[in-house]
């Protein structure tokens, strides 16, 4: 609207201007023609009389002329420019002018209109010139030859007071207009200002009139346009504020939020902060957010936090803060800058939850932790106590019962050592079950991975389990798939340990009968086999509500079965550990007085035959008799000294004794022995440190086999062994076999 006045106006400036410019011109024009046409009457009117030179005459008719409105002075000349008549005229009355001084006349004998500022030399002394100069037309006399000029000149002040009244009219005129214009347009604008003043208010209120509506003018689409928009506006800004309002609610209901500026200081801070603080609202405002520093974080800490937020990036972490009574709290803090339009902060918001509580549980899980593993190591210190303990005795029980059933005995005296050598064996079996349980629980059991035949560490397996078998007059039937892979990747020695608990549980349970063994296996893509075994009898059965409970430790099918057939209740237990260990699954199938069938599936690999699979003492009795051995036993117990002593003497080897430790490291220098039998739990100095004593001892290129003979049956111990310097670990009681295979190894 201000652009079409403006134009308006200016329009109506430079039609006025022009208008009145152009009635300028005009009259000038005018002038000028009548003076050129007076001049040229003039000049033919006075050829005449200048033949004649009647001056008297000339002169006459110039007066005449000088009386005309406007008219200056009319000035006769001869043709060198020297005057003859000058008539001038003063307000209508003409005077005679008599000068003989020549005057400037024009420079070509034609006519010329033209025009004297005042000050020219010619009218410098003549005061009645007036101050705007004058108009002057020239004009040849001639008759037959030139005779001179007449020279008619127009006091241009009578032009001037034609020009302002031009322009006087032509103002008045545009005057006139421009009011009107404006009148009209103040009368058009009138309605649509006022609605543009409202809607200019309403719009500078939005922020304290949320929500309020603003009444729609009709009178233009555009004002009826720009309500409905500010309406609109209004509407959102109302709904957007009040989820704004219920989000802030919400959040202060369960977080602590503040505001600060660039330098930390506190420009907003909600009831929570107040509240886990201590610090009202008063003494937080204003003060910088140093005030709940704890000093518990170093200098770095803050740095850092400083620096991300000041790069316009977020920073989330825990701050432990000191409230106002100095005690401390934990918060979880994330810190966000809020970007001005350069992208560069201008205010930080700082969002924390209370997790002192959370802290604490924190704290004291960790302390329930040191002291969950203090227990468990002190379990298993118990546990590789009691394995030590009852493995010594034990190892005199067996081997002594062993070297016993060799001599000659009667029927009753062997029945005897039988029931003797039985008893040893099922100990020895609860024992390992425990210690293996034990190991699972701690998450110390290592699965091997190794190449190996399944149809051989089947068949290996069931060895033992048919004599126990024919022993309680049960049949037993082994049925293998023909597709199985001839070499997998695995550890075959937990799967006879599974399969042989099932054996011995089927044999426990089944008093009449059959028990039958099926192995097959399936694909599961690329190189990946499973291998499923299922061990099925005709014994007692397992209820249904009973078959899950029955994998749990220490549990059983029925309180009567451990009074009825023994056992701990752990060999389920572990097997189904070990197969979860292997990748696999355990599951049974059965209907009480009909028998049971447990199944378990175990994950291995296909893999090619392996360069060699060869028994160490196979390889041995294949080179001939294995030749005599200087042995040097480190025992302290006596009857583990005589088991060991008789059992190396009877395979023919030399045996030297250590009493302990110390005695043994004193005695290695003195001969080059073949084996060392070294016990580790010996008083005055134990296995580990006797060992490196030997191997500090040895000359260079020297290394003599070092066996660990102990009660101790733990991983742990077995690594402490290696780590120690020794090449095996053959824990107590000692298998003479196995024993005597170390041996023919070495």
């Amino acid at each position: 609207m201000l652009l079409v006045a403006a134009s308006l106006l200016i329009s109506i400036l430079g039609y006025g201007a022009y208008t009145a410019k152009g009635q300028t011109d005009q009259a000038r024009a005018t002038i000028t023609a009548q003076m050129t046409a007076l001049a040229q009457n003039l000049a033919t009117v006075n050829a005449f009389f200048l033949v004649s030179e009647d001056f008297s005459t000339i002169e006459e008719i110039a007066r005449q002329t000088a009386t005309v409105p406007g008219i200056f002075s009319v000035l006769v000349t001869d043709i060198r420019g020297k005057p003859l008549v000058e008539v001038v005229n003063q307000q209508g009355r003409w005077s005679p002018r008599y000068s003989t001084q020549a005057v400037r006349i024009p420079g070509s004998f034609q006519p010329l209109v033209e025009l004297d500022a005042p000050g020219a030399r010619e009218f410098a002394r003549d005061f009645l010139a007036g101050h705007a100069g004058v108009m002057s037309a020239w004009h040849p006399v001639a008759a037959a030859a030139p005779l001179g000029w007449v020279r008619v000149s127009y006091r241009l002040d009578s032009f001037d007071r034609v020009a302002r009244d031009i322009w006087t009219q032509a103002l008045l005129v545009i005057a006139f207009a421009i009011a009107s214009a404006l009148g009209l347009l103040a009368v058009l604008l009138r309605r649509p200002m006022q609605v543009l003043r409202q809607a200019t208010r309403f719009a500078a209120e939005l922020d304290q009139t949320l929500g309020k509506q603003l009444v729609v003018s009709h009178a233009a689409a555009e004002m009826q346009d720009l309500g409905y928009a500010l309406n609109s506006v209004s509407t959102r800004l109302f709904e957007q504020n009040q989820a704004l309002n219920n989000e802030r609610f919400a959040l202060d209901q369960h977080t602590i939020v503040s505001v600060t500026d660039l330098q930390g200081s506190i420009t907003y801070a909600n009831d929570r902060f107040c509240s886990i603080s201590g610090f009202s609202h008063a003494e937080l405002i204003g003060a910088n957010h140093r005030i709940v520093k704890s000093g518990f974080h170093p200098d770095e800490f803050y740095a850092n936090l400083w620096q991300c937020i000041g790069a316009g990036q977020v920073w989330q972490g825990e701050i432990c803060n000191r409230a106002k009574d100095g005690s401390f709290y934990w918060v979880d803090s994330s810190i966000v800058p809020m970007l001005d339009a350069q992208g560069l902060p201008m205010q930080y918001i700082g969002i924390r939850t209370d997790i002192t509580a959370a802290k604490a549980l924190q704290e004291s899980l960790q302390e329930a932790r040191k002291v969950a593993e203090s227990a468990n190591r002190a379990k298993s210190e118990f546990l590789a106590n009691m394995s030590h303990e009852i493995r010594t005795p034990m190892n005199g029980v067996i081997g002594m019962t062993e070297l016993a059933l060799e001599t000659p005995l009667n029927e009753t005296q062997r029945s005897y050592l039988n029931v003797v050598q039985s008893s040893a064996q099922s100990l020895l079996v609860i024992l390992n079950d425990i210690l293996d349980f034990s190991k699972i629980e701690a998450g110390k059991l290592q699965i091997e991975t190794i190449v190996y035949s399944p149809r051989q560490t089947i068949t290996e397996a069931l060895q033992p389990v048919q004599a126990r078998v024919l022993q309680k007059g049960l049949k037993l039937s082994c049925e293998i798939a023909p597709d199985l892979p001839e070499f997998v990747l695995g550890d075959p020695g937990r799967i006879r340990q599974v399969l042989t608990n099932l054996c011995d549980n089927a044999i426990k349970f089944t008093a009449q009968g059959r028990i039958d063994v099926r192995v097959t296996g399936r694909d599961l893509g690329d190189q990946d086999y499973e291998l499923q075994i299922s061990v099925q009898d005709s014994g007692t059965g397992i209820a249904q509500d009973k078959q899950k409970l029955i994998f749990s430790a220490f549990a059983q099918a029925d309180s009567s079965t451990t009074r009825q057939f023994g056992g701990t209740g752990l060999g389920l237990t572990i097997s189904a550990r070990l197969v979860e260990l292997m990748g696999g699954r355990i599951w049974v199938q059965s209907v009480p007085g009909q028998g049971s069938t447990f199944h378990f599936t175990v994950r291995t690999a296909r893999h090619a035959a392996p360069a060699t699979l060869s028994d160490p003492g196979a390889a041995a009795s294949a080179s001939g008799a294995a030749r005599i051995l200087s042995v040097l036993l480190v025992e302290d117990n006596k009857v583990n000294q005589l088991l060991a002593t008789t059992l190396l003497k009877k395979w023919g080897h030399r045996v030297t004794l250590a009493q302990n430790g110390q005695e043994a490291a004193a005695l290695f220098p003195t001969e080059r022995w073949d084996v060392v039998l070294m016990d580790m739990q010996m008083p005055v100095m134990g296995g580990i440190e006797a060992t490196k004593l030997i191997r500090a001892s040895e000359a260079p290129g020297q290394h003599t086999p070092i066996i660990a003979v102990t009660a101790n049956a733990m991983a742990a111990e077995r690594e402490l062994c290696l780590q120690a310097g020794m090449d095996e670990h053959l824990s107590k009681p000692i298998s003479a076999q196995a024993l005597r295979a170390l041996l023919e190894k070495y």
